[in-house]
């Protein structure tokens, strides 16, 4: 995604983000000689690269990987922002209810800024698609509404709510980072779209986040849809 600071640590391996994978090959092998002598508690896949990019298609590393971590009698967190996680919704559902959690990623109802600053992820109606099925198996879900973009109203807000509203547990928010080199792009990537922003909102991000955390807490409080906005 144009907004992720994944590029930070690809710097490391000396190629752009977005061009190459590094595929962690021996992950599962390596899970199932520590996960044994490990104190249980819960595993998150993941905080940084989503568990179930494409390449996960063909590797399906995250999936032997949730089964080891079932045998093993860990929770776990699944944040994505793919409907492939419904491949693994069979094994999702063996999990106690109360050790499992899937979270997806959502930051704009609109799909034209998605394609944008999002290539090649699925689109909000099939992640939304995906909330109700994993709800239908009995898996707990939420959401991550983030990042907040310049440009997201309060009626863009409550609509995105509303579509969510039946289908997660709970919202989790958070902002954008205007402080790193992947604002430039996502400013050039928004304007390439013919949007814009009201004045104020790039040049001062925190009244606008604040503004807009708002507007989210009161229309979930409506909803009895717990909510909790980062960096407030």
């Amino acid at each position: 995604c144009v907004y992720c600071y994944a590029p930070i640590v690809a710097r490391r391996w000396r190629h752009r983000a977005g061009e190459a994978v590094q595929v962690k090959a021996n992950a599962v092998q390596v899970a199932r000689r520590q996960l044994s002598s490990l104190r249980r508690g819960e595993v998150i896949l993941s905080s940084q690269t989503d568990p179930y990019q494409p390449a996960e298609e063909k590797y399906e590393l995250t999936k032997k990987l949730l089964a080891e971590l079932l045998h093993h009698g860990f929770s776990v967190s699944v944040l994505t922002k793919s409907d492939l996680v419904l491949r693994d919704a069979d094994l999702l559902a063996r999990f106690p209810r109360n050790r499992i959690k899937v979270g997806m990623s959502v930051a704009t109802t609109d799909e034209d800024i998605r394609e944008a600053l999002e290539p090649g992820a699925p689109s909000l109606a099939r992640r939304l698609e995906a909330l109700r099925a994993l709800r239908q198996k009995g898996i707990r879900t939420w959401a991550f509404f983030a990042p907040l973009l310049p440009g997201t109203t309060g009626p863009e807000s409550r609509e995105l709510i509303g579509e969510l509203d039946g289908l997660v547990d709970s919202i989790l928010v958070d902002r954008l980072n205007y402080r790193t080199h992947t604002w430039p792009a996502v400013r050039a990537a928004i304007v390439a779209r013919g949007r814009s922003w009201a004045t104020g909102e790039a040049e001062h991000p925190d009244g606008h986040y604040r503004q807009l955390t708002e507007i989210i807490k009161n229309t979930c409080k409506t909803r009895d849809l717990p909510v909790m906005c980062c960096h407030v």
